[in-house]
């Protein structure tokens, strides 16, 4: 101990800052944030010492403790930060989507037309079904056909009433 009262009274100066910077490496060492004012409060007596305040240990250190837990105090009043954007990193919040277009809907009714289906089943006196889009429609024929065997592609020519398709044998 006498060692350290030794370097004390030689270069306070420089004690208080060694204790500022492991109190800083202690900081980062953690990852807390926390650590940061007992670093900033061995800096504040260290400067103090520099400027020719001295008065010894026993009122350094309570001036420390004092310092150190003001800040930790203020510290803990103070809002969580935000975390920083990357420039290299996309927006985590992605912008927002057009909402989809639910089956059935003017939306999708609109889409359909011109569209691709196969008939699901036989055709028979010039209505069936068809399957389009993941979904089974049923569905008449538009070009005065009357029969069609299953699995036969189609054309959608317009949508009646939003439930029920009329479709032309594609050439």
């Amino acid at each position: 101990m006498t060692t350290f009262q030794t370097l004390y009274l030689q270069a306070p100066f420089w004690v208080w800052l060694a204790a500022a910077a492991c109190f800083l490496a202690a900081n980062l060492a953690s990852g807390r944030g926390e650590l940061i004012w007992p670093a900033i409060a061995a800096v504040v007596v260290s400067m103090l010492k520099l400027l020719g305040l001295r008065v010894g240990l026993a009122l350094d250190l309570p001036l420390f403790v004092a310092l150190s837990g003001a800040g930790i105090w203020y510290g803990r009043k103070l809002p969580a930060p935000k975390p920083a954007k990357s420039p290299a990193q996309p927006d985590p919040t992605p912008e927002p989507e057009a909402p989809p277009v639910r089956v059935g809907s003017r939306e999708h009714s609109a889409m359909l037309i011109g569209r691709i289906a196969r008939t699901t089943g036989r055709f028979a006196n010039g209505v069936g079904r068809v399957w389009i889009d993941g979904v089974e429609w049923a569905a008449e024929l538009g070009g005065g056909e009357d029969d069609l065997a299953p699995d036969t592609p189609v054309r959608v020519l317009r949508v009646i009433g939003a439930v029920k398709l009329q479709v032309g044998v594609l050439n």
